[in-house]
């Protein structure tokens, strides 16, 4: 008797069980779900609950693997379709569509003003792409992207909220560190190059001929 008492409350805890298994939220993101130029980003991280953290600075620098020193840089968000800034002489312009929205597009311009031609463009930087929406933000890495005039991605919320819908977009930013150079430093043409082998060589002669006097 005793025996089938325990065995029928263990039946009913189950059933009790089942239904909040069910309806369990699960917060998480996939690398897919941001694209640049074609490419999924290297990584993602969701985490929940505001991009600051509490006494100032920014969530996705206690990412765990992705480093630190990351500055919200751009941000677009309600009305505003673009924001833009300028770092050592190059003005990045963000857009991105449709705040509110689930799924959209992006877009990263880059103009050199510098007065450089041709433009001092074509250095790699890394950075980090946020969709944030209640209850959290999701945040994707893309490393090594080659800076252009213009490159293109996509943008999915695939998180859900306590209520199990994604959230529609509250504000798309990215991050940059300020400490990753972004200008672009020329190669030496192989003229230059053969024109410095030349002087190395001819100081070691020289250096020779001094030696036997």
């Amino acid at each position: 008797m005793q025996n089938r008492i325990l065995m029928f409350a263990a039946v009913l805890f189950a059933i009790c069980l089942f239904p909040l298994a069910g309806n369990a939220v699960t917060m998480s993101c996939n690398v897919t779900d941001m694209t640049l130029n074609g490419s999924a980003a290297d990584a993602c991280a969701f985490i929940e609950g505001n991009t600051t953290v509490p006494g100032g600075g920014w969530a996705v620098n206690t990412i765990p693997l992705w480093d630190g020193g990351w500055v919200e840089e751009l941000k677009v968000e309600g009305s505003d379709s673009s924001d833009s800034v300028t770092l050592e002489g190059i003005q990045f312009t963000l857009s991105a569509s449709p705040i509110g929205g689930n799924e959209g597009t992006w877009s990263l311009a880059a103009v050199d003003l510098n007065g450089s031609e041709p433009m001092d463009l074509g250095d790699h930087i890394d950075l980090i792409g946020v969709l944030k929406g209640s209850p959290g933000f999701a945040a994707y890495l893309f490393q090594d992207e080659v800076i252009q005039k213009s490159s293109d991605g996509t943008w999915q919320v695939t998180f859900v909220n306590n209520g199990g819908n994604n959230p529609g977009l509250s504000h798309f930013s990215l991050y940059i560190r300020p400490d990753d150079p972004v200008g672009y430093t020329p190669v030496p043409e192989p003229s230059s190059l053969l024109l410095i082998g030349s002087g190395i060589l001819g100081l070691g002669v020289l250096g020779r001929k001094r030696m036997k006097k």
